[in-house]
């Protein structure tokens, strides 16, 4: 959610601004879609498919945990009553998280050719996708730029308090969970759900997969 989108394809496809974000709620509300929280839309599943297609209903997500989402967004669905649903990496507002795609881009020093390269490169691997930078830079985690650009728990604690926001889980640290072990994985799913649960005293029922990885074992251990 930025005010001026990133110069690097990669980075930009991931990226809306309040002006979009605002025409896209108009939009769809003068088409008859209704705005309501993820739980809504959980138990429309169970419904007929047909059935599904009337209710005509939405809810606006955001991965990761950036400040902007409090800073942008927030403000505007709290002036049109808008709910919306937070899935977080807890490693963000704890401080801690490896941000390499951002951090990349000031390793590049403008170069988009390098850095699509350098992202294509760790998308397909079959590693990691931090672990695979790491190995073609040498860059370490920036925590100063992690702390710069994550949500604090305050400002989640007041969006979850507004009853407007639900946060779910995307993991502890943003791994493709199909790239690591099993252990780490139930570690990243456990520890997630239950360091979120801590902090802002709800119960989390909902995830997403980082990058979109998953297969039937990740599902089962969502699920489990």
């Amino acid at each position: 959610m930025v005010s001026e989108r990133s110069i690097f394809p990669s980075n930009r496809e991931l990226e809306v601004t309040p002006d979009y974000l605002k025409q896209f709620i108009e939009e769809y509300r003068n088409r008859g879609f209704a705005f309501v929280p993820i739980d809504d839309i959980v138990t429309d599943l169970g419904s007929h498919p047909c059935d599904l297609r009337k209710k005509k209903r939405v809810n606006i997500s955001f991965d990761d945990g950036f400040r902007d989402v409090y800073e942008n967004a927030f403000p505007l669905f709290k002036q049109l009553n808008v709910p919306f649903t937070i899935y977080l990496t807890s490693d963000f507002p704890e401080g801690v998280a490896n941000v390499w795609w951002i951090q990349l881009e000031q390793f590049v020093a403008g170069d988009v050719s390098r850095f699509e390269k350098l992202a294509k490169e760790a998308y397909l691997s079959e590693k990691n996708m931090r672990d695979v930078i790491h190995e073609r830079t040498g860059m370490v985690p920036d925590l100063r730029l992690c702390k710069s650009l994550s949500l604090s728990w305050e400002q989640l604690q007041e969006m979850v308090d507004s009853g407007l926001c639900t946060v779910g889980s995307h993991t502890m640290a943003h791994p493709g969970l199909t790239r690591i072990s099993n252990d780490d994985m139930h570690t990243e799913l456990t520890q997630s759900k239950e360091i979120i649960e801590k902090h802002l005293s709800i119960h989390v029922r909902h995830f997403s997969y980082p990058h979109s990885m998953e297969n039937e074992g990740v599902q089962k251990a969502v699920r489990q």
